[in-house]
């Protein structure tokens, strides 16, 4: 196989999507499509694997949030994987983009990239899966709780309300992904990744104590993007409480899906929502390329 990397162009879009959605089917269409423009994040470099003309594979580098390392992503034809050509996007991106360290994220159904991403030096940092859960069929009245207020709210009403989620989001942040590589999110972070975001705040004596919100992504498919609760509120089933109500609102505005992944360690969250009918899918490892200084 002769393989030639070259820049992204324009009309790259349409394959990317498509391939890029049968690796990662969490992520609708129009997800997708903002991701490609940079819309989502600033891509920092973009490289496409050929021959004789033929896209075989990418190869990106997305800013991300916090102090976590710029993330790859490297993505390969199903029917050429195997052949090298996510050792040569690897390979390209060490070589072109020159990030240290680098994080890269790999599918966890195919262990040959994964090789090629820890032969290339990359270490396994987390693991996180995907999920989904069925709405075609409505989801359950949530149950009434006279000590907790339940608030909707449209990203775009936040601050008309008096709401001030970032509060909330920094203080539930505590699972490992976040703790240990700095994946922190706040209000702006999910707003530029999520035009549409929905807020649901669980309230207790007024005090924002739990947290969900959500993407209607592609009209059917609406993504979690995220869950947490103050630890000052934990083991009170708060959680559940504005689930519950996501999951309505949802299916009331004929949502067919939801769609979300965990980190395999965050267990309380990932035993929640398969109490509430969540199904495991794939999901993916992310890998850090140490810094030179200390690979030594």
């Amino acid at each position: 196989m002769t393989l030639e990397l070259r820049d992204w162009r324009d009309n790259d879009v349409d394959w990317w999507v498509g391939l890029r959605y049968s690796w990662y089917p969490v992520m609708g269409h129009d997800h997708l499509r903002r991701m490609a423009s940079g819309t989502v994040r600033p891509w920092l470099h973009r490289s496409v694997a050929i021959e004789r003309g033929r896209r075989l594979g990418f190869a990106g580098v997305m800013s991300s949030p916090g102090d976590s390392p710029d993330s790859t992503l490297v993505l390969v034809e199903p029917n050429v994987r195997g052949r090298g050509v996510g050792h040569a996007l690897v390979t390209g991106v060490i070589e072109g983009y020159g990030a240290d360290p680098l994080a890269v994220v790999m599918p966890d159904h195919d262990p040959t990239a994964l090789a090629v991403a820890q032969h290339w030096g990359f270490e396994t940092r987390s693991h996180s899966i995907e999920s989904a859960l069925d709405l075609t069929a409505g989801a359950p009245v949530p149950t009434p709780r006279p000590d907790v207020l339940v608030r909707i709210i449209a990203d775009r009403d936040l601050d008309a309300e008096g709401l001030d989620v970032d509060p909330l989001l920094l203080a539930s942040s505590t699972h490992p992904e976040a703790t240990e590589l700095g994946w922190i999110m706040l209000r702006k972070d999910f707003g530029a990744m999520f035009p549409n975001l929905l807020w649901v705040v669980a309230e207790v004596c007024g005090v924002p104590a739990a947290v969900t919100c959500a993407d209607p992504q592609d009209g059917e498919d609406w993504c979690v993007c995220y869950t947490g609760v103050d630890p000052a509120f934990r083991g009170r089933g708060l959680a559940r409480v504005v689930k519950e109500h996501l999951h309505r609102y949802a299916a009331a505005r004929g949502a067919a899906r939801l769609l979300t992944d965990n980190e395999e360690r965050n267990v309380p969250i990932r035993v929640l929502n398969e109490e509430m009918g969540f199904v495991s899918g794939a999901g993916e490892y992310r890998l850090i390329r140490p810094g030179s200084a200390a690979r030594g």
